[in-house]
């Protein structure tokens, strides 16, 4: 995505969600081609927060209050999830689109009622660890080779998942980051 245009990554990402949707049909969910909708949601919503953000109409259905449809539809449609077929196919493709909108909402307008419960310091911790949590629960969490070892026992697995997360974090994500900055600051 970074190597492309803007405008060939956002065409790139767009064709990715139908894509994932008829890989589902075909996999049982498992491999990145089954879940790529779900970064793809988050690279559109990268490359249109500008333009979405200077759109009125857009905006003010984000501030109405028929935005809180779209939380209800993403749990609406965690349930098509449990028929299969086309619609867990789709289903996910729609709840990872309204998700982004969700987020989207949440960010530009973090001062709001429901916002400020995502502006907690336990959920900023938890979305500042998000990336480490997500690689590092593989090991605790997911049950490899079908084995189920003490190590992968809640509630140990969750807190060896956030220690190494921690560790992550600290020991390679935040010197990546104050690299960049460097970098960036040099340019």
């Amino acid at each position: 995505m970074v190597m492309l245009a803007k405008r060939r990554a956002l065409m790139l990402a767009f064709c990715t969600l139908p894509l994932a949707g008829v890989m589902r049909l075909f996999r049982s969910g498992e491999g990145f081609e089954t879940n790529m909708d779900a970064l793809a949601c988050g690279c559109i919503l990268a490359c249109m927060w500008g333009c979405l953000g200077q759109n009125e109409r857009w905006q003010n259905l984000l501030r109405s209050r028929l935005f809180w449809a779209v939380p209800i539809a993403v749990i609406a449609s965690n349930k098509l999830n449990l028929v299969g077929g086309p619609s867990l196919a789709f289903g996910t493709c729609i709840a990872n689109v309204l998700i982004a909108v969700s987020v989207e909402r949440f960010v530009r307008y973090h001062r709001t009622g429901a916002a400020g419960l995502l502006n907690v310091r336990a959920a900023v911790i938890i979305g500042t660890l998000s990336y480490s949590l997500y690689l590092w629960q593989q090991p605790w969490v997911v049950f490899m080779n079908g084995g189920h070892g003490p190590l992968q026992t809640f509630p140990l697995n969750v807190a060896l998942a956030g220690v190494c997360a921690l560790l992550s974090y600290n020991l390679i994500e935040r010197p990546f980051l104050r690299l960049r900055k460097r970098r960036r600051t040099a340019e």
